[in-house]
């Protein structure tokens, strides 16, 4: 979206004239689903908007001409020109009152349509079963981009719809007047006006095309101004006099982005001359043929009102609709990735029938082999067992494959190759939701939620929201202490609740796994933001928490693990050693040098000497 296109052919030129109309009446099509009622009646309120200026100027001209042909001493042409007044009243009456109405429709409109979507956005993003989208960097983008621009686009959509309505309903009202005076005049004004309205869209596609290019110095420029002025990254800037090294950078930015949009000011300003001449000559013309009609008597004085009128507003008009249509790409672009994205496939295959999960719980990995996207293997021809009811410990250095492993077990991902199958059944012919209703989570980056109390633990089990008993036990379970904090704080900062620290937030993640009363547990490092007699405790209780499930224990923490019954040691994302501390600790292998490396820092840290021996 950042690259304009260069000289296309005329045939590209209608492919991709063709695809913009498509997505626009995809687009149209959306606001009409979003309020049937609002659209139709805007449509209205905007085509008659559209002639009422129009109807205006045709009456001032019959005004015009009762008053200077017809004898004012006549009673009936004084009853006339009353008549011709009242109209011209009411016709700015109606113009009037449609503005607060036309206000009214389109606000009803712009909130459904904005809401409609983001809910199909919401909806949509929901249904893609795996990370694998939100982890691919074009569709990441996308998603963000229809994010971030779902709150101005779809209004900027019905406004600039209405804008290009009316410009088209009212220079249509407009050249059907002059018209009335001459049959010529509306070809000689459109003649000589097309041209400068081509080169007008063109700069205005320019200038579309200049703000997509010059995104990146934008966003760097936001991105310095965030970093040197808010607490975010406020101590380490000042820690590394960084203030001014930012500065620099903005105004780099700044010079870019400046230098090119001088260039585009120029453009606009000198490239429209010619065909503005071109206009002003043919207009000039239309109007001395006006002013000799008058002086000759073969057009009437409110004739040329009509004339001077009309055409000062179809050049309002028609400018109001070509820089609106200019705008109107971007408005386009974005329509043209939302609907992309609404009709994007995920890459996860579901079963047509699935199969129901099995009472035997035995996992086995087969054979798994799982890669990114960019070719680099997160785990190479794992294989291994787990029967229902063992305690598995997972561990290894960081990117050894642990986490990803888990994410394959959950069916995040898919393997690359292998399988890995429940009770003999591939997870990839098992009810996906049914399988993932089994596994109960505590992730290293679990979310913080800013909701309440209540709703933070029953989001592991949301059926059990109003089950007051559960939640304390599943809280009890976990540690965290309920009574404490209450069960219907609003937690978070963000809509001024009570902030939790670090380990009080891990023990309430906690609590969603027990809560959810799933057959299979996994803790994903777990005590990362326990203090170590918290996390103690933690694994003290590791064997009762696990409560006979079938259990995957993600760790760095080697102290834990001899509590586990079997333990999976990884590397570079291979299964190098298996078995219980004990016999893994016999062997001598790369569990035994990564345990003794930690208990020998354990072993050389310095201990305190106690109040009473100094």
């Amino acid at each position: 979206m950042s690259e304009q296109p260069k000289k296309l052919g005329w045939r590209q030129r209608l492919e991709t004239n063709a695809g913009l109309l498509g997505v626009y009446s995809d687009a149209l099509r959306l606001a009409w689903q979003a309020s049937k009622s609002d659209f139709a009646l805007l449509t209205l309120l905007t085509l008659l908007q559209g002639i009422v200026p129009a109807l205006t100027i045709y009456i001032t001209k019959l005004i015009v001409d009762a008053v200077t042909i017809a004898p004012s001493a006549i009673t009936p042409g004084a009853i006339r020109i009353t008549e011709l007044v009242a109209l011209w009243i009411g016709a700015l009456l109606l113009g009037h009152a449609l503005q607060p109405w036309h206000a009214l429709l389109s606000g009803n409109l712009n909130e459904r349509l904005s809401n409609e979507v983001l809910i199909r956005v919401i909806r949509k993003a929901n249904s893609f079963p795996d990370l694998e989208p939100f982890e691919n960097k074009k569709f990441y983008d996308d998603l963000q981009t229809i994010y971030n621009e779902s709150g101005y686009r779809p209004i900027n959509f019905v406004f600039q719809t209405i804008g290009i309505g009316l410009a088209i309903f009212s220079s249509l009202s407009f050249l059907v007047l002059l018209g009335t005076l001459a049959w010529w005049i509306p070809l000689l004004v459109l003649v000589s006006g097309v041209p400068a309205l081509l080169v007008q869209r063109q700069l205005e596609r320019d200038g579309f095309w200049w703000e997509q290019d010059k995104n990146e110095d934008r966003r760097m420029m936001m991105y310095t101004r965030r970093v040197a002025t808010t607490d975010e990254f406020a101590k380490e800037v000042r820690l590394y006099g960084l203030g001014d090294y930012f500065e620099r950078r903005y105004t780099t930015s700044f010079k870019a982005m400046h230098g090119s949009m001088r260039a585009l000011r120029n453009r606009k300003a000198l490239v429209p001359i010619p065909t503005t001449l071109l206009s002003l000559v043919g207009n000039g013309f239309a109007f001395y043929w006006i002013v000799a009609g008058v002086a000759n008597g073969t057009v009437t004085a409110g004739g040329a009102v009509l004339f001077v009128q009309s055409l000062a507003q179809l050049q309002g008009w028609v400018d109001s609709g070509v820089a609106t249509f200019g705008w109107f790409a971007g408005t386009l672009e974005f329509f043209k990735t939302y609907f992309a994205f609404l009709t994007s496939k995920p890459s996860m295959p579901l079963p047509l029938e699935p199969k129901a999960v099995p009472d035997d719980l035995t996992i086995r990995f087969e054979d798994v082999t799982f890669n990114y996207p960019d070719g680099r293997a997160a785990l190479q021809n794992v294989s291994f067992t787990v029967p229902p009811g063992e305690r598995l410990a997972l561990v290894g250095e960081n990117g050894a494959g642990k986490t990803t492993l888990v994410k394959l077990l959950m069916r995040l991902y898919d393997p690359s190759s292998g399988r890995v199958t429940v009770g003999g059944i591939d997870l990839r012919e098992l009810d996906l939701i049914a399988w993932r209703t089994c596994i109960g989570a505590v992730f290293q980056d679990f979310v913080k939620y800013q909701l309440s109390t209540a709703e933070n633990i029953a989001v592991g089990a949301l059926e059990k929201l109003d089950d007051r008993p559960a939640l304390e036990a599943a809280a009890g379970r976990a540690g965290f202490d309920l009574e404490a904090i209450g069960l219907e704080v609003m937690l978070g900062k963000q809509f001024n609740g009570t902030e939790l620290s670090g380990g009080q937030w891990q023990k309430l993640a906690t609590t969603r796994a027990f809560l959810r009363d799933a057959r299979v547990l996994v803790l994903d490092e777990p005590s990362a933001a326990l203090d170590p007699r918290a996390e103690a405790a933690l694994f003290e209780d590791f064997v009762t928490l696990s409560g006979g499930k079938t259990t995957f224990l993600v760790t760095h923490r080697l102290a834990s693990t001899s509590r586990a019954d079997r333990i999976l040691v990884l590397k570079g994302g291979a299964l190098i050693e298996s078995g219980s501390h004990a016999a893994l600790m016999m062997q001598g292998g790369e569990y035994a040098q990564m345990y003794n490396v930690q208990a020998n820092q354990y072993a050389s840290e310095p201990k305190l000497e106690s109040a009473a021996t100094v």
